[in-house]
C-alpha cells in the first residue's frame, strides 16, 4: 500500500509473481495520509487521512473497508506497540488507544509543549521508551 496527502488516497497494488505487472486490489479515497505513519496490525492498516478525510482510520487489509473513522484527536503520524496505537498529531498531541477495529477510543493524551517548528517528526519506541522531537527538543516517556 501507498498513500498520498492532498487529497490523492491510498491504493493497495499486488505485483505479479514474476515483477512483471502490477494490479489494484483497492483504493481508499480518504486514506490520503500527508505525513504517513501507518501501521499494520493482524490484518488491519491505521493512520490517518489529510484533506479527504481528516479522520484517523482503520482499513480492512485484505477488502480496504474502512471499519472506522474518528476525529477525537487532530490528524498525524502513529507507531505500534504492546498493543496500542501511539499517535503524535500535528497540534502537538500525543495520544494511546488500543489497536482495534471495532472503535478508536483515546486511552490517554498529552501536550508537547517543548521545542520548535511544527508537530511533524515520527516518535520512536525503543525498549519501553516513547520518544518524540520537536525542532531542537527531544523528549522521552516511559511507556511500558
Amino acid at each position: 500500500m501507498c498513500f498520498s496527502g492532498y487529497g490523492q488516497g491510498g491504493p493497495k497494488l499486488k505485483l505479479s509473481a514474476d515483477g512483471s505487472s502490477v494490479t489494484l486490489e483497492w483504493f481508499a479515497k480518504t486514506f490520503d495520509s500527508r505525513m504517513g505513519g501507518a501501521v499494520y496490525v493482524d490484518g488491519y492498516i491505521y493512520g490517518s487521512g489529510d484533506s479527504s478525510g481528516k479522520e484517523w482510520q482503520c482499513l480492512d487489509w485484505k477488502t480496504g473497508e474502512r471499519k472506522y473513522a474518528s476525529t477525537d484527536v487532530a490528524k498525524g503520524v502513529v507507531i505500534f506497540a504492546d498493543g496500542m496505537l501511539y499517535g503524535y498529531t500535528q497540534k502537538g498531541d500525543v495520544f494511546m488507544a488500543k489497536a482495534t477495529p471495532v472503535e478508536f477510543k483515546v486511552a490517554g493524551k498529552f501536550a508537547i509543549t517543548l521545542g520548535s517548528d511544527q508537530h511533524w517528526a515520527h516518535p520512536v519506541i525503543n525498549d519501553g521508551i516513547l520518544y518524540v522531537r520537536r525542532g531542537n527538543a527531544v523528549m522521552a516517556f516511559k511507556i511500558k
